[in-house]
């Protein structure tokens, strides 16, 4: 019995310690591409607070691999303002010498969804510092080995991707004037197309255009009418269209009201505080004389439509159900 007892023992020994170390033992690590381009991004923005240039380049390196198809892992100003801060102008250049309209049209085309990164404080912060920065930066520009249209055209990029001015349409006013100076100087330039396309925006004058609007009021009864009824509350539509200097014009509303006192309308009394029912439809053609940015005339002979109904009271639908009654 000595040798089955020693056996027993050592298979009671070794038992715990087994269960001991399944116990121990680790799940093994998910691999997340989205995760991991969230911790790039972080690190990216935290070496590029801690101006630590090896580490963005590395780093920007490492996240520009975990792009593909399917990932966005850094957006377009992202990848030109880092561009920028490194003093690495010829990745700028090259990525503006191929974007233009049918390039960006064939990208919306393509059936697969990317994923873009998770929402942080990465574009923020470069839009920040580099605003601040924005005279270092273009001092930076102007020392490059470069050609003086590159160097024009990336001044200008860099106004595009930086806003500093007042309003919106002051900045844009900004980067028409110098889209103009930049085209002028170098009309047969690689980045005309995108200087024309993204970053020039102008609006040309036309004579055709349309618009529409929704309108309230209060119509202005005069004469006897003011003494039976109150004065309307209106509700409209109104259309406008200009083709070549002719107008057409359509408005239509409808209003409301009640009487001021008991008045008879067809063998009928209505009584006081009866509602009302008005409207009216406005069928108009011109052509502009005058048309400034300051006066505009013109004459338009109009198709009018009035209509006043009154709408019957419940004591008098019952007067009328009651007589007909009578009469069957």
């Amino acid at each position: 019995m000595r040798p089955f007892f020693l056996l027993f023992f050592l298979i009671l020994a070794i038992e715990p310690v087994v269960l001991g170390q399944k116990n121990d033992a680790k799940p093994a690590a998910v691999h997340s591409r989205s995760l991991d381009i969230s911790r790039s991004r972080s690190i990216l923005l935290d070496k590029f607070l801690e101006k630590d240039q090896l580490g963005v380049m590395l780093e920007l390196d490492r996240i520009t691999m975990l792009e593909d198809d399917d990932y966005i892992a850094l957006y377009p100003i992202e990848f030109w303002l880092l561009s920028y801060w490194l003093g690495d102008y010829e990745v700028i250049l090259s990525s503006c010498k191929n974007l233009n309209t049918d390039s960006i049209a064939q990208y919306k085309n393509q059936k697969t969804i990317r994923i873009p990164p998770q929402q942080d404080y990465l574009a923020p912060k470069l839009l920040e510092k580099s605003l601040t920065s924005k005279d270092s930066l273009i001092n930076q520009i102007n020392a490059a080995y470069l050609s003086e249209e590159e160097k024009g055209f990336l001044r200008l990029n860099l106004a595009y991707l930086l806003p500093e001015q007042s309003t919106p349409e002051r900045h844009q006013e900004v980067l028409n004037q110098m889209s103009d100076d930049f085209l002028t100087r170098y009309p047969g330039s690689d980045y005309a197309d995108f200087t024309r396309e993204f970053v020039r925006i102008q609006y040309k004058e036309t004579r055709n255009g349309g618009s529409y609007s929704f309108y309230t009021g209060k119509f202005l009864f005069t004469g006897n009418l003011t003494d039976y009824y109150k004065q309307p509350t209106l509700f409209g539509l109104a259309f406008d269209i200009v083709r070549n200097n002719w107008i057409y014009q359509l408005n239509i509303a409808i209003s409301f009201t009640k009487t001021k006192t008991e008045m008879t309308s067809d063998n009928d009394i209505w009584p006081e505080k009866s509602k009302a029912l008005g409207g009216y439809a406005n069928l108009a053609l011109g052509k502009y004389l005058i048309d400034t940015k300051t006066l505009a005339l013109a004459p338009s002979p109009a198709l009018v439509f009035l209509a006043l109904i009154l709408i019957p009271t419940t004591k008098m639908l019952i007067n009328l159900k009651v007589l007909v009654l009578k009469q069957a």
